[in-house]
Parts: structure tokens; sequence; C-alpha cells
């Protein structure tokens, strides 16, 4: 069933994916903004199940049956990584809007070629940045804005955890330790919201890393604590959050700031939206740095 641009809001909504993120994150947010699921996709009959006792009794084991049967007008993607290009691509070619989990895709073929189908068939790519939400970056960002630092100089990231978040115990529960689900390690998975954090604080691409290093101090986010440091000032000025960075990989507060920008995506003219755009650049930064790895620590520029 082919859907045009879409002119209306809340949207009739297929959910592609429904393990952890989607079932704890995304549904409550996308409830809140009252839209309407009417069906799922996945292979794991626990979780077709799981979505039923949620009220959504449709369920489809691939992207393009559902498209045949269902009148869609979005399409949220929250599988592993390595089945996104493929979902993105049916819903893309159908004239359906994609709200997509990070990282959208994992090869920079299938990136240029739904950058072209986007702009082609005027179908938003909107990939979940929610990390821009997060209330101590927020801050953090405003702080920036106000010129508290000067001129930034070096943004500084450290990702420091034992084991990545567990998936459900229905399909893969450590599906992010196999980079053929994953499409790379912790520099796909978690250096992606660094990528689009730094892009975002230089308003600048490509950028290529959370300490922000300016001429009069620096800022920095640790967990629940945002500490500004000025050079001329003995104690640092610190905020507090009860929403901290590393509490949980389940952000649904954050993620109502992602649902707000699609629905602005949409609202405009079907355009590549700036958040793919963003994203394409993330992607180009990380295969750099493994072209740069694989080829011995060389220096390495991808094209556009």
């Amino acid at each position: 069933m082919v859907v045009q641009v879409m002119n209306r809001w809340p949207p009739r909504l297929l959910l592609v994916g429904y393990g952890r993120v989607m079932s704890t994150d995304h549904l409550p947010c996308w409830r809140r903004r009252n839209a309407r699921p009417v069906a799922v996709v996945d292979v794991s009959p626990a979780r077709v199940e799981a979505a039923r006792r949620e009220g959504i009794a449709r369920a489809y084991g691939s992207v393009a049956d559902a498209l045949d049967h269902e009148a869609v007008d979005v399409c949220d993607v929250a599988s592993p990584p390595y089945a996104h290009a493929a979902a993105i691509d049916e819903c893309v070619r159908r004239g359906v809007h994609v709200l997509c989990e990070k990282p959208v895709v994992t090869s920079p073929e299938d990136l240029r070629r739904l950058v072209a189908a986007s702009a082609r068939r005027k179908a938003t790519i909107y990939p979940c940045h929610t990390w821009l939400y997060a209330p101590l970056l927020r801050r953090a960002m405003s702080l920036l804005d106000d010129g508290v630092l000067g001129t930034l100089r070096r943004i500084e990231a450290e990702i420091a955890r034992a084991a990545p978040p567990q998936g459900v115990d229905a399909w893969m529960p450590h599906w992010r330790l196999e980079s053929r689900y994953a499409g790379g390690g912790i520099l796909m998975d978690h250096g992606y919201h660094c990528l689009y954090l730094a892009q975002h604080a230089l308003k600048s691409r490509p950028a290529v890393c959370w300490a922000l290093v300016g001429d009069h101090g620096q800022l920095e986010a640790a967990d629940s604590k945002l500490s500004l440091r000025i050079a001329h000032r003995r104690r640092p000025c610190v905020w507090h959050s009860d929403d901290g960075l590393s509490d949980s990989p389940v952000h649904t507060k954050w993620f109502m700031g992602v649902l707000d920008g699609f629905a602005d995506a949409l609202a405009g003219d079907g355009a590549v939206s700036d958040a793919f755009v963003s994203s394409f650049y993330c992607m180009q930064a990380i295969w750099a740095l493994y072209r740069s790895v694989a080829e011995g620590a060389s220096q390495v520029v991808e094209s556009a």
C-alpha cells in the first residue's frame, strides 16, 4: 500500500524491531504524542506477543509485507543496525517517512543511496539523535551559545563502560558485541553520539571526536553533573541533573525531543532533513576512522 507525502499528525505508525528500546522508550513517547501504532515487524514470536499485550494486534515478518497490508504514515525502525537499510529502502520507495535508531546504516553505499532516494521521493529519514535532548548537554550547549567559553578550541569525549547494554533475551541479548549485527564496536554504537554532539557544538561538519574547551575555560559533563571552569574563577559553577547521561540505555524523556524534531521535519517540504545530513557526516567520520586503523593509522579522507 503506497502512502503519499504525509500531511497528518499524529501518524499511523509501523514499529520495526520490537525490542527493549522500542517497547520502553519509543512506544510510550509516541503514545504521548497520540500516534496510532497499527502493526509491528519482528522475527521473534515472544516479542510479537509482547506487542499484542500492548494492544498492537497485527504483526508481520517483513516491512514489505506490512506495507502491503497496512496504511502507514511513519515507520519507526529500532531493529539492530544490520537490518536498517533494507527496512528504510522499502519505506522510502513507497513514500513512507522513517524515524530510525542510530546508526542509520552500516555501509557508505547504503547511506549515499538513501540520501538520493529520500530527496527523490520526498520521504523524510530522521535519525534518533537522542543525546541532543539530554538536560545536562542542552545546558552545556546553551552556555556555549552564550559565549562563556569564548572560541571553542577542542572537544574531548571519553566513554568508559564495562559492557554494552543488553538486548532482549528473546532474540540476541549481546548483539552489540557482534559486528555483523552492530556494524562495528563502541565507536559505531556510542562514538556516534559524540560525533553528532560535536557537530552541534561546533556548528560545522565534519567533526571528529565531553569536555568543551574554549579560550576562557571549559565545560565538563559527567553523568549527572555539569561543571563550568573559568580561568579567573577559583571555584567551578556546577549544575546537577536527576537524569544522568549513563543511568540507562533507554532515555524516554530525551526521546520526546526527537519526536518533536521529527514532527518539525515532516512539516517541511519533504527534503532531506538536517538531522539526516548530520548522520551522514557522523558515518563518514566513523568509516574514515575504521579505514585509518586498517591502513596503519594513515590519514584518510572520505568523499561526500
